[in-house]
């Protein structure tokens, strides 16, 4: 899963990783369910139920389960980046795409066969628009699950999404770690199983040189191999940057979990500001990991490599429910 980009498009990224009806009052929780820490709500066909460990719903019987997430884009970009060849180089296959209405928000809807992994799986997405956000609903299950009846479900689940504006969800609830922020950075989103922290709790940040704090727990395609080379290969995947450089790389153990702390810098690709760059990866297993990644400008490095260190030192997963 990839975890940062530059201020435009930070929301982007985790969608892409997952790969990746509008009204003014609130939602009737009688005829829907919110997913958790959002303002998206819908209507669960049998089987499924809220989770417990992401933004979404599951249906454990049959495998199959629903992320949601707000972009802070605009529809038409975000329906721009499901690009047939982006795609594909993916390893994924498109069944359909076509658009849809929502309530009163146009919509794509978008069926894959994804590839990629060892059993082959069927992604199907709906991104629906409005005013505040841009909503991705992200339904997986295995080929093995693909029935009629299911993707009638899914179908179904996704004409009956509601988005209520004025709902304040609990960004942190039922996510697997927690950590202190530090003055100066504030939880601004979350995206799927990401916390994104910026300086005044705004996206797009005003500046690509001001700072921000992205957290959050990935799997790699494979098993890792060399845990250094694959740290600091993560940070040359760090999407809208380039002249990505390593200046430091040491080791680290954070509740228990050992990885790499890597500071470098790098220039925004948009902008051309040049940025410090910082990054702790602690390693859960042959392929999981958690990652945080921190960036500011040049002039905030003095400051703000203490505070990124300093949220990074605080991780902590919390204890299996």
């Amino acid at each position: 899963m990839t975890l940062l980009k530059t201020s435009r498009t930070l929301a982007a990224t985790v969608m892409l990783a997952v790969l990746l009806a509008a009204g003014s009052g609130g939602v009737a929780e009688a005829k829907c369910r919110y997913a958790p820490s959002t303002s998206v709500c819908m209507e669960l066909p049998p089987g499924f139920r809220a989770s417990d460990t992401f933004a979404g719903f599951e249906n454990p019987t049959q495998h199959t389960e629903v992320h949601v997430s707000e972009l802070d884009r605009p529809y038409r970009d975000v329906v721009a980046d499901m690009t047939m060849d982006r795609l594909e180089r993916r390893g994924m296959r498109v069944i359909f795409a076509r658009k849809e209405v929502i309530g009163t928000a146009p919509a794509m809807r978008v069926k894959i066969r994804d590839e990629a992994g060892e059993e082959p799986r069927f992604r199907q997405i709906l991104i629906a628009g409005y005013p505040q956000k841009t909503v991705l609903v992200s339904a997986v299950y295995p080929e093995s699950m693909e029935t009629t009846f299911l993707t009638n479900r899914l179908e179904s689940m996704m004409r009956s999404l509601t988005y209520d504006p004025d709902r304040v969800p609990d960004l942190v609830r039922n996510l697997p770690f927690h950590l202190a922020a530090e003055e100066g950075l504030v939880l601004t989103r979350r995206v799927n199983n990401s916390l994104i922290y910026t300086k005044d709790g705004r996206l797009p940040k005003p500046l690509a040189t001001d700072p921000a704090f992205v957290v959050g727990q990935a799997v790699a395609a494979e098993p890792v191999g060399d845990r250094l080379n694959f740290a600091i290969e993560r940070v040359h995947r760090l999407p809208d940057m380039e002249e990505i450089l390593v200046d430091k790389a040491e080791e680290i153990a954070v509740d228990g979990l050992e990885g790499y702390e890597i500071t470098g810098q790098a220039r925004d690709r948009e902008s051309y500001a040049r940025l410090a760059l910082y990054e702790v990866i602690l390693y859960d297993g042959d392929d999981g990991y958690y990652l945080m990644v921190g960036t500011v400008g040049l002039d905030g490095k003095p400051d703000y490599l203490e505070k990124f260190r300093a949220m990074a030192r605080s991780f902590k997963r919390r204890p299996a429910r």
